[in-house]
């Protein structure tokens, strides 16, 4: 039988008989790596999943340990040992790394995982009395669950009679023991195989070992093809027959984290020897995985990852190969898309039938993908059973296949292909949704030269994006066009009275088109233009009592709707149907200084602009009494709203309290520039002023006719000279006027003082 490496679960080595499936998995080689190291003696690996790697680094003649971090091994740190010629091997569950070294001597090192020595302890054959021969060590094993070493190996004894002592002739045969240390060098007891070379088909050679979790020691013994189960308590456990996987001693002896067991045997032909694997299983005995591998060295990962040094024993190289247990899926059964799809999306989901493995792995699709059959490319991976491809050009033909690969602990594994299919896109399009105008229609009073036209959103029955041209102008034939994603466009620049057209098109990416609900719209854009309020005119009354030739009138100023500065218009005239402008008065704004200015009038009247706690007053000067003025005031903006006034009246008179006639200033001097003579007539006013001046004495010094005096108030100037042009002198003189057409006289005194 070729030699082979086994992995047998530990429950089934109890059983007397071995059952499995029929079909074995395979392991396949899953990837290979380069260290740098001359030589690799052993692996193990800890809690974590980092594999530990004793090596003999290039150049050096002492080991070292390695330790890389899965799945990529990754270096993590390095330390050496300072072993030459090692032997066993050993990670313990605490991170303690053990090594031990063959040289004069058996030595145990054990260090931290960082590379601190933890402790050293020698070990040593014992020197036993005739009739043992002294031994030589056939295997070595460390227990890192329980803290043991073992070491194996074979003695001749030599059987004594009773009836003659001291005479030989009793026989000798050849046993084999198993010596248990702990980890500090002290012996504990020594584990007996159950049989000798004197009994055929017994037990005797103890080639290989190896512990499991539990602390059950497995004995390779190729004399009696069995596997020798010791417990933790040292007793033997079980016998379990290997013919089937021995044929001389074995190779490989190693367990796994689940206590699987793992036996092998060289394969040798003339081109050299490799290490056949199988994985029994626990039914009928036959193998559960197979694979050939190159080196004795390595170990089981776990229970479908097996490292070995890439290279024939002994290992000559710094190359580590990683074998996983993989079966490739079953072809995937593509679903969709096959031939011609009409649709309206521009990528397609590539579909297709879920692919299962017997181990349960998790599958990794890769899916190819091209127009050109030949020449697929890579266009992802997924663990999904579809994949959306990117936008694609409708009428294309495209090609596409799925691989279906094995993984496992993220590994890629083996994989199967589905046959390349074809399928082409035609468009389905529906277009965008019916919408409705919002606003930016009619006829709009305002001030603004800029209009925002608006719609209700349109909504894509598909998904699509859409765009707005919205087409603008004041003539059908000639609209400007802009394009948007708003629901709004704003178009300035306009003149008021100018009918403006407008409509809006919503388009999709496909190029199909709504028009808003009612076509084609207009706007007409009115200018704003509402009057100022009307002035509330204040006239003092319809009869004004005066002795001047003035009239005062006033108004609060008035706002405009639309803040526009506001110019007031005063009219005046003898008559409501002869109104003419006389005065306006203007502002710059709202709040602006007020100016005024006059304007020629047939009515003689003087305006001037007065102002007293925010009101606006204008006098008129000049005015004639006894006469009757119509006036208004018109509030205008600078577009022509206006509005005006109601239409009042008012007329002067001269005061009542006043005397017919007298002078002022009084006294006076004629070296001063006189004094003014003063006549207060009726309405009808008088026909002749006689004005007679005399002195204290009854002399006449100065008489003078003055004709057609006017109603009201009048003046003369009178220069303090006498007939003959002398200056009166200081002294009081009286005064007499005499009126006609009416008759009146008036007396008073002249005070003259030089």
């Amino acid at each position: 039988m070729n030699g082979r490496i086994k992995a047998i679960i530990v429950a089934a080595l109890v059983a007397a008989s071995i059952q499995g499936r029929a079909m074995a998995d395979s392991y396949v080689l899953q990837s290979t790596f380069t260290l740098p190291l001359a030589s690799i003696a052993a692996m193990d690996r800890d809690s974590a999943g980092d594999l530990y790697v004793l090596g003999l680094p290039n150049g050096s003649t002492s080991y070292a340990v390695d330790v890389y971090q899965t799945p990529d091994l990754t270096p993590a740190l390095s330390f050496a040992v300072g072993v030459s010629s090692p032997v066993a091997f050993a990670v313990e569950p605490d991170g303690i790394v053990d090594v031990l070294g063959a040289g004069g001597e058996l030595v145990l090192g054990r260090f931290t995982n960082i590379g601190g020595q933890v402790s050293e302890a020698d070990y040593a054959i014992g020197t036993y009395p005739a009739p043992y021969t002294i031994p030589q060590i056939m295997a070595w094993a460390i227990d890192k669950s329980q803290g043991r070493i073992y070491l194996s190996y074979q003695f001749t004894q030599t059987y004594y009679s009773l009836q003659c002592l001291g005479c030989g002739s009793g026989g000798s045969a050849t046993i084999g023991v198993i010596d248990e240390y702990d980890m500090q060098g002290n012996f504990l007891t020594q584990l007996k195989m159950p049989g000798n070379s004197n009994l055929a088909g017994s037990c005797y050679t103890p080639s290989k070992m190896t512990a499991d979790s539990q602390g059950n020691l497995y004995v390779a013994d190729p004399a009696c093809d069995q596997i020798v189960v010791f417990s933790a308590a040292g007793s033997v456990s079980n016998l379990i027959p290997a013919a089937q996987w021995m044929d001389g001693p074995p190779t490989v002896f190693w367990t796994d984290p689940s206590d699987n067991l793992y036996i092998g045997e060289a394969s040798c032909s003339a081109s050299g020897c490799v290490q056949d694997i199988s994985q029994i299983s626990s039914g009928a005995g036959a193998a559960s995985a197979t694979a050939q591998i190159a080196s004795t060295v390595g170990m089981a990962f776990d229970s479908r990852i097996i490292y070995d040094a890439g290279a024939a024993a002994p290992a000559s190289g710094g190359t580590l190969d990683r074998w996983v247990i993989s079966e490739a899926p079953p072809v995937p059964s593509v679903s969709s898309p096959l031939g011609l799809e009409v649709q309206h999306s521009s990528w397609s989901a590539l579909t297709w039938q879920a692919a299962q493995t017997p181990n349960g792995d998790a599958i990794l699709y890769s899916v190819y993908f091209s127009s050109v059959p030949d020449n697929l490319v890579l266009i992802g991976t997924t663990n999904a059973t579809s994949f959306d491809t990117p936008d694609l050009d409708f009428g294309t033909a495209y090609y596409w296949r799925v691989v279906a690969q094995d993984t496992y602990d993220g590994f890629p594994l083996l994989a199967s292909s589905s046959l390349i299919l074809n399928f082409s896109l035609k468009l389905l399009n529906n277009p965008p949704g019916a919408f409705s105008v919002a606003s930016g229609t009619g006829t709009e009073v305002t001030r603004s030269t800029s209009v925002a036209v608006g719609w209700q959103a349109s909504i894509d029955p598909d998904g699509d994006p859409v765009v707005y041209n919205v087409s603008f102008g004041s003539a059908t034939d000639s609209l400007s066009l802009v394009e948007t994603t708003a629901t709004s466009q704003s178009f300035g620049g306009l003149l008021f009275g100018t009918t403006y057209y407008w409509s809006v098109a919503a388009e999709d990416i496909y190029g199909a088109t709504t028009t808003v609900s009612g076509g084609m719209r207009s706007y007409l854009p009115i200018f704003l233009n509402d009057p100022p309020q009307a002035v509330q005119l204040a006239v003092p009354s319809p009869r004004i009592q005066t002795m001047s030739d003035q009239a005062v009138l006033s108004w609060q100023p008035v706002t405009d709707p639309q803040s526009d500065p506001i110019t007031y218009t005063v009219s005046l005239g003898a008559s409501p149907q002869n109104l003419a402008p006389v005065a306006a008065i203007s502002q710059s704004s709202q709040t602006g200084a007020f100016s005024l200015a006059a304007y020629p009038s047939q009515v003689s009247a003087s305006p001037e602009l007065q102002t007293n706690d925010g009101s606006i007053q204008v006098a008129f000067n000049g005015l004639s009494y006894y006469r009757n003025y119509y006036v208004s005031v018109a509030a205008a903006n600078p577009y022509g709203a206006s509005s005006v006034s109601p239409l009042q009246s008012f007329a002067l008179s001269s005061a009542s309290s006043f005397p017919e006639a007298y002078n002022y200033p009084n006294p006076f001097s004629p070296e001063q520039g006189g004094t003014n003579i003063v006549f207060n007539a009726p309405p009808s006013g008088y026909q002749k002023a006689t004005v007679e001046i005399y002195s204290e004495w009854q002399d006449l010094l100065f008489k003078k006719d003055y004709y057609g005096i006017p109603p009201g108030v009048s003046q003369v100037h009178f220069g303090g000279r006498d007939r003959y042009g002398r200056d009166f002198f200081d002294g009081s003189y009286v005064c007499r006027v005499v009126f006609s057409g009416p008759s009146a006289t008036q007396t008073f005194y002249m005070l003259v003082v030089k």
